[in-house]
């Protein structure tokens, strides 16, 4: 081995002269007592040029007294740094954003030192519970947070540093970093000899030699000083963690005094806390903006269970509301014509009745029957299609003579009331493919709910077309209008429900069970058509309203 220079050889003024071509690597120890910088010189030959860096121990030969340190023999730079070390503690207890923080804290260390350049590069580990690197060099991703350099500040946010790649690198493949890495939380001093993008860590012989990353330009700044960001750790158990580093450069070389040294490791100490704090907050707001979202979602699933259980209530009460209908209904309609069942089979009974009075009274009793076995049907029916246990039986009707025929049995059944019916037809048949006895029901009923509902002396229109629709296939529109009393638009939804009377025919006092219309939209769904209901004035200042059904059958 070759004999190195002793380090007594030089004096701080020789070392100064020293060209950038023998400048070394070095390795700073901490810097808790004050001390002289030396150096050593890079050996000669058999070395080979590419081994122009070297890393050795900055160690202080005697203490010197502190009253006598380079920084406290001028003034102005101790207060500079005292005020710089005041503004960031009143940053960081503020809690000022941490870029205002990296702010400061360039700013100050580039004026205080003269600096040519200042950066802050942060880390982010592949695997954060493995950050041992005593046996394997740990896979990292290093990251430029902000930079300082000749007067000019750029900060880079951190959703754009993974996606800004000039800024970004891997970390474990940069030669500083690693040896940075493994000195924490010494700094590291580094002096580029011979302006290449390769160094020896020269004598840390156990690293592989490895390419400087591009953004630390080596080639344009002669001296470096890489201070860790350090995060000690709470517990023996764990690791302690290296955040990142503080990068200071210059472009020509320098030698750093013990008492900058220490201020900057001061500096670096007070980024790294106001980084572990920026983090602190961060996972504690992330805390609570997930506690908040989970009690959010606690809230709403809260809110739907309880729309949920309100429109629960609200159905079983008008389902309630319906079965009481349908009992007052269903009751009116049993018991009224039981009773004169009951009268006409006590007059029969009678021995003295003459043939014509007991014939009368057997036609009560039998329509009062049917009218009973009719209400009975109506309730099986309407189960039946419900259920969908009605099997479709689809046959050529001729619309045109089916109307014909309920028309005339319907103007007989009218008379009494005065009521009209005007059939309107177009001259080309109206013949479809459908169901005759669904067919048939619902336009028996729609008639007989029109002539139930219609003023007297009115006119009851009932026409029928043929619609091409080039959606869809050709259509047949059968439309019913009556005048009577209004339907209210808020009884429209539910005028097809089962049960369901409207308010005329309550307050008229009208007889039916309320499942006439029901059972019409039942037969339209068997059927594949489609139904609606409108209800208008028939002028602004007139009480008569006009009610129209209009159906859609699909022609097929």
């Amino acid at each position: 081995m070759h004999n190195r220079p002793s380090l007594t050889d030089y004096d701080p003024a020789t070392v100064m002269n020293i060209p950038p071509q023998e400048l070394a690597m070095h390795s700073l120890s901490g810097c808790s007592e004050s001390r002289e910088p030396l150096l050593e010189r890079v050996p000669t030959p058999p070395y080979r040029e590419d081994e122009a860096f070297a890393a050795s121990r900055c160690y202080s030969r005697k203490p010197l007294p502190r009253c006598i340190s380079p920084v406290q023999t001028a003034m102005p730079a101790w207060i500079g740094y005292q005020k710089l070390v005041s503004q960031l503690t009143m940053a960081i207890r503020a809690n000022q954003e941490v870029n205002r923080i990296f702010q400061l804290a360039l700013e100050g260390l580039a004026q205080s030192f003269l600096l040519d350049r200042a950066m802050i590069i942060l880390f982010k580990y592949s695997d954060p519970l493995n950050k041992d690197f005593t046996k394997q060099m740990p896979q990292f991703r290093a990251s430029l947070a902000c930079e300082w350099q000749e007067q000019q500040w750029m900060a880079i946010e951190d959703g754009d540093r993974e996606i800004a790649g000039d800024y970004t690198f891997w970390g474990s493949d940069c030669s500083l970093c690693q040896l940075a890495l493994r000195e924490a939380p010494k700094p590291v001093a580094i002096a580029p000899v011979n302006r290449l993008n390769q160094i020896s860590l020269y004598p840390l012989n156990n690293l592989p030699q490895s390419p400087i990353a591009a953004i630390f330009k080596t080639q344009d700044f002669s001296t470096s000083l890489c201070l860790p960001l350090y995060a000690p750790s709470n517990t023996a158990a764990t690791q302690n963690t290296t955040l990142g580093f503080i990068i200071l450069q210059n472009r020509q070389p320098r030698l750093w005094q013990s008492a900058e040294l220490e201020f900057a490791e001061l500096i670096s100490a007070q980024v790294s806390s106001a980084i572990m704090q920026s983090q602190t907050l961060r996972q504690v707001q992330a805390l609570v903006d997930e506690r908040t979202a989970q009690l959010q979602r606690s809230l709403e699933v809260q809110a739907k269970l309880y729309e949920q259980t309100r429109r629960q209530i609200d159905q079983l009460r008008h389902l309630n509301q319906l079965k009481d209908e349908f009992v007052n209904s269903v009751q009116h309609e049993l018991k009224t014509p039981l009773t004169k069942m009951k009268v006409a089979i006590s007059i029969l009974r009678e021995a003295d009745s003459s043939p014509e009075r007991r014939e009368r009274y057997l036609d009560i009793l039998e329509q009062e029957c049917n009218q009973e076995i009719n209400l009975i049907l109506d309730l099986l029916k309407l189960q039946k299609l419900e259920s969908k246990q009605t099997q479709l039986h689809r046959q050529p009707v001729d619309l045109k003579l089916l109307i014909k025929q309920l028309a005339t049995e319907f103007e007989e059944r009218w008379h009494h009331k005065g009521l009209n019916l005007q059939v309107n037809f177009p001259k080309r048949s109206l013949k479809l493919q459908s169901d005759l006895e669904s067919l048939t029901y619902i336009i028996q009923e729609l008639l007989a709910n029109a002539g139930k509902y219609s003023h007297r002396n009115t006119t009851v229109v009932l026409s029928a077309s043929h619609q091409i629709d080039p959606q869809q296939a050709d259509q047949i529109v059968l439309t019913l209008s009556n005048l009577g009393s209004e339907i209210a638009p808020a009884e429209q939804p539910y005028i097809f429900d089962k049960f369901r009377r409207g308010k005329a025919a309550i307050e008229q006092a009208l007889p039916g069970t309320g499942l006439g219309l029901a059972l019409v939209k039942c037969h339209i769904q068997h059927l594949e058509a489609t139904i609606a209901v409108s209800s208008q004035p028939l002028d602004p200042c007139s009480n008569i309203w006009q009610t129209c059904f209009t159906t859609i059958f699909p022609q097929l």
